[in-house]
């Protein structure tokens, strides 16, 4: 990972590079970013609409579900404030509902099987050259 390159990179001149796994979090950015699936798919091309609207949708639906039902912002607050204010600050920091879940399956399982629960989870196809 980038960020194990850094830390590595960086440990001599003093640097501490830290990485911030946050869960789901509960914040007003979850309706701007996610919210309004429908007003985002009336933008695309009919073929685009047609092919991956539907899927968009699920998937709009699953991740704001997910965020609204997350931790408050403040948790991942504090985790950062550790960071920035530890004379040997931890190299990550799960913070926030889920973020235990969401880091521990790419240390598990293989790329392969990951990808099958990432697309299980989102909603997406998960057969190979399945119709959207």
């Amino acid at each position: 990972l980038f960020s194990d390159s850094l830390r590595l990179e960086l440990r001599s001149p003093g640097l501490h590079v830290v990485v911030i796994q946050p869960g789901a979090v509960r914040t007003p950015a979850v309706d701007q970013t996610l919210g309004g699936a429908d007003q985002e798919i009336a933008r695309w091309p009919e073929e685009m609409r047609s092919r991956y609207g539907a899927m968009f949708r699920g998937f709009s639906a699953k991740a704001t579900a997910r965020e609204n039902n997350g931790s408050d912002p403040v948790v991942v607050a504090r985790a950062i404030h550790h960071a920035l204010t530890s004379p040997r600050p931890k190299i990550r920091y799960r913070a926030g509902k889920d973020s235990t879940l969401l880091a521990t399956p790419p240390r598990l399982l293989p790329d392969r099987a990951l990808d099958a629960l990432r697309r299980r989870l989102l909603g997406l196809p998960t057969g190979f050259g399945t119709d959207l």
